[in-house]
């Protein structure tokens, strides 16, 4: 082999070993995406199995948010309506409330994001329009994964923990 010959068989073999490098590290990488998607998936479904071992009507709901923002944010009481609606009023500790809430879930948990929606829609609101009976034009429907649902239930946790 001609020295030209050997520098190339050289370089092919150092990008072969760079190559097998760098598939290694994208292999390993996407392990641990997989990983933090099984993950991801296990706690979805640990909420989901959550939510269903136990139906709450609409009344039920409605009751235990306000009992529970009653006792821990009073200044963010929820005032009866009519047609099963409430008004949620913001107050001091509310935002607190939330972003404790917030910073409860993992960075990869899509919750997180419903929960800074919520929390936008209510700085921008001083009074909201809540239903726990159905969606309506105009009303924030909270659900069992409703973020105000969730902040309840955090609520509860921090002060109560099982």
């Amino acid at each position: 082999m001609t020295p030209r010959q050997q520098e190339e068989r050289l370089e092919r073999a150092a990008q072969a070993i760079e190559n097998n490098e760098q598939h290694r590290e994208l292999i390993s990488k996407a392990s641990v995406i997989s990983e933090q998607g099984r993950q991801l998936i296990e706690s979805d479904q640990q909420e989901i199995k959550e939510a269903e071992s136990r139906f709450l009507s609409p009344v039920e709901l409605a009751e235990f948010v306000h009992s529970v923002l009653t006792h821990h944010m009073p200044n963010n009481l929820i005032s009866t309506s009519v047609d099963g609606q409430f008004d949620l009023i913001g107050g001091p500790g509310r935002r607190d409330a939330l972003q404790g809430l917030l910073t409860s879930y993992p960075a990869t948990n899509h919750m997180r994001i419903e929960i800074a929606r919520f929390r936008s829609r209510m700085d921008q609101q001083r009074r909201m329009k809540v239903s726990f009976a159905g969606e309506s034009e105009g009303v924030e429907f909270v659900h069992t994964r409703h973020p105000l649902m969730l902040l309840a239930r955090h609520l509860e946790k921090v002060t109560c923990p099982l």
